[in-house]
């Protein structure tokens, strides 16, 4: 495994680090390892190529893919729903339905958005999507 992705890689990055702190404090082995590799988030990747656009807001303000507090939702639910035209999606919030959405969010984006993937963790993405 060289490279290690999710759609909130930042916050999946945060809970395996302090799961692993929690369970094994006195081996560093794990997080040494893991940090060696190379990140890819989903989410900064969807907030570039799929959520940051015109096409993907105009639905959001259809479907009303919006917070409470007025924001354009770019969580992987909303993201996938856009992707397969289905509103009513909801995603199951189990470990293998995730990734299985997760990856079909991530082959979209290689197969049909131009571009370099930027690789690494990223924070605050959703900021983007907000204009």
């Amino acid at each position: 495994v060289k490279v290690l992705s999710a759609y909130n890689l930042a916050f999946d990055y945060k809970a395996l680090k302090y799961t692993n702190h929690f369970f094994n404090a006195e081996n560093k082995k794990f997080m040494t390892v893991i940090d060696k590799k190379t990140f890819l988030c989903i989410w900064n990747l969807a907030c570039d190529t799929i959520l940051d656009t015109d096409d993907y807001r105009q639905y959001a303000t259809m479907k009303n893919f919006i917070s409470e507090k007025g924001n354009y939702l770019t969580n992987a639910e909303s993201c996938y729903a856009y992707l397969i035209g289905n509103e009513d999606f909801e995603e199951e919030h189990t470990a293998l339905a995730d990734v299985q959405i997760e990856v079909e969010i991530l082959k979209h984006i290689v197969t049909k958005c131009k571009g370099k993937v930027k690789y690494g963790r990223a924070y605050s993405c959703w900021q983007r999507v907000q204009k």
